[in-house]
C-alpha cells in the first residue's frame, strides 16, 4: 500500500516489484498459440494466479521506436486517435518521473455490450536498456485521486508489460503481455474471445 509523502507518492519500490513479476511471468509461462490474424500472433498461457496470460507479437516496417511507443503508450492523446476500445477519459493522474506515471484508463463496452465498461488505475514505467530495446511494465495500484465510481467496474491488471526490439534489418518487433482480471460477472468464454480480439486490433 502506497502512502502519500510531501504531496506526492513514492512509487519506486512498487515499480521495481511490478517489473520483476512481469519478467518472471513472461519467462516462465508455457505459451500456446491462440490466434494469428492481420500480422499479429497471439499466445495464451496459464498463470500462477488469476486469469490466463496473453501475449501478442507483431513486426513493424518503416517506423522508428519512439513513434511506435508514443502512439502505443507514451501519449494518451495519440493512443486515443486510433484505439477505438478506449473512452476519452483516459489520462495521466500523476507524472512521477519523466518515465513513470500513474494512469487512469476506461474501456468501452465490448462484444456488443456483453462486457460492460471497465476502468483501471495503473502504475506504468519504462526504460531503454540499450539503443535497440525499449522495455515497459506496469500493473494496478490504488490512488487517492481515482476512487471507484458507480457505473463502471474497476478491473485489475496483474504485472504486465511490453518490449519493442529493433532488429538488424531495421524492422521493429513488438511483444505485449497482458494479465487482466476484468472483474464482474462475465463468462470466461467471452473474456477469452475479447482479449485476443483486442490484441489483434492494436
Amino acid at each position: 500500500k502506497m502512502e502519500a509523502e510531501g504531496g506526492g507518492v513514492k512509487w519506486s519500490a512498487e515499480s521495481a516489484e511490478l517489473k520483476r513479476q512481469f519478467l518472471r511471468a513472461y519467462q516462465d509461462a508455457q505459451w500456446k498459440l491462440e490466434r494469428e490474424e492481420r500480422g499479429v500472433t497471439v499466445y495464451k498461457a496459464k498463470a500462477e494466479q488469476g486469469p490466463p496470460l496473453y501475449k501478442g507479437e507483431i513486426a513493424y516496417k518503416g517506423l522508428d521506436m519512439d513513434t511506435v511507443w508514443a502512439y502505443f503508450q507514451a501519449s494518451w492523446p495519440k493512443r486515443l486517435e486510433w484505439d477505438a476500445s478506449l473512452h476519452s477519459s483516459c489520462s495521466t493522474i500523476e507524472q512521477v518521473t519523466d518515465k513513470r506515471t500513474v494512469d487512469y484508463s476506461q474501456t468501452l463496452p465490448a462484444l456488443g455490450g456483453a462486457i460492460s465498461a471497465r476502468d483501471f488505475v495503473d502504475l506504468r514505467d519504462w526504460e531503454k536498456p540499450d539503443e535497440n530495446t525499449l522495455l515497459a511494465w506496469g500493473g494496478s495500484v490504488q490512488h487517492p485521486d481515482k476512487p471507484e465510481v458507480r457505473g463502471c467496474v474497476r478491473g485489475f491488471n496483474y504485472p504486465c508489460g511490453a518490449q519493442i526490439k529493433k532488429w538488424d534489418n531495421g524492422d521493429l518487433h513488438m511483444t505485449i503481455m497482458w494479465h487482466t482480471d476484468i472483474k464482474g460477472w462475465v463468462p470466461s468464454s467471452a473474456v477469452n474471445r475479447a482479449i485476443p480480439e483486442q490484441m489483434v486490433s492494436l
